[in-house]
């Protein structure tokens, strides 16, 4: 097929403007409100990491750019092959796990505790900050609209086996 017929370049600008939409669809309204449980964390970092030995070997194995005599660019090629390919496979699994969470069925509960406000900055958001029990940490939720000082909010969440689900905060 010729790359520049519309055959071919319409089906890849809709695909691709289709696939951008979801990713930011599922990072705004799905990722930032999903939360993993401490064991599905590790699962989540042994199935990456398991994914990036079978990927990186199959890489240096089929698709080898090993050549002989070129130490230096073999070394880089060996050590980065890997480090790329775990990072690859923690961004593409993140999705299913934080879907498996957000769409599996659970308890609703919701609870009042303290909270403090975090300001905005170029790589994060502004909203509140408050401890959450069931997973025993501190987390962030973005775009609170934060009206009072009183310190109190109370948490809407979903509980399931894998993680929780913040539905909805009230201050």
């Amino acid at each position: 097929m010729n790359k520049n017929s519309y055959r071919y370049l319409v089906p890849l600008i809709f695909g691709t403007l289709l696939s951008a939409s979801l990713l930011v669809t599922w990072h705004s309204h799905i990722y930032s409100r999903t939360f993993f449980k401490p064991d599905l964390q590790q699962s989540f970092l042994i199935a990456s990491s398991v994914l990036a030995i079978i990927t990186s070997l199959g890489m240096l194995l089929f698709k080898s750019n090993i050549t002989p005599g070129n130490t230096l660019k073999n070394i880089k090629i060996i050590i980065c092959t890997p480090i790329a390919a775990l990072i690859v496979c923690m961004l593409i699994l993140v999705i299913p796990f934080s879907l498996s969470i957000y769409l599996s069925t659970g308890t609703q509960s919701s609870y009042t505790t303290a909270y403090k406000k975090t300001s905005g900055g170029r790589r994060s958001c502004s909203g509140i900050e408050f401890f959450e029990p069931e997973l025993n940490k501190e987390i962030k939720i973005c775009r609170s609209n934060v009206i009072d000082n009183t310190g109190q909010v109370s948490v809407y969440k979903t509980s399931t086996h894998n993680g929780i689900v913040i539905i909805g905060t009230k201050i």
